[in-house]
């Protein structure tokens, strides 16, 4: 439930509450102005329940010199297609493209720790730190 108040001014106005588990996702909200000639503004705004978490997912080990192919990682309770980056190490020649697949031909041997984070279409994201051997 989301209660709204006016501020001091009209240029403030703060809108609250606590969402329920479950009701992630994206809502449109109207409002209408109207000032004391009778002018009239209506607009919407997009208003973004981040429930998201990155779904459990072990990556296989890797061979040096042979094609590996993992993924796609997944963004659950997402709104739309998850867009995903990679910070920290990949092995040499190995990359994460941007949904959820890590892809390449590894030239280095080692164990190799990276985050994933992943960001779905109205801005939720959600990290995970992984492995590769």
């Amino acid at each position: 439930v989301l209660q709204h108040t006016v501020g001091p001014t009209p240029n403030n106005i703060t809108i609250s509450g606590t969402p329920q588990a479950g009701q992630g996702g994206a809502y449109l909200i109207g409002f209408t102005v109207t000032n004391e000639k009778g002018c009239v503004l209506n607009q919407n705004y997009t208003l973004a329940i981040c429930e998201v978490t990155v779904a459990a997912f072990t990556f296989a080990s890797g061979s040096v010199g042979s094609p590996y192919l993992q993924g796609p990682l997944t963004l659950s309770g997402a709104t739309g297609q998850a867009s995903w980056s990679v910070s920290g190490a990949l092995p040499e020649n190995v990359q994460m493209y941007s949904n959820g697949t890590v892809i390449g031909t590894p030239t280095s041997f080692g164990q190799f720790s990276f985050t994933a984070t992943g960001v779905d279409s109205v801005g939720c994201s959600a990290s995970s730190i992984f492995s590769l051997v």
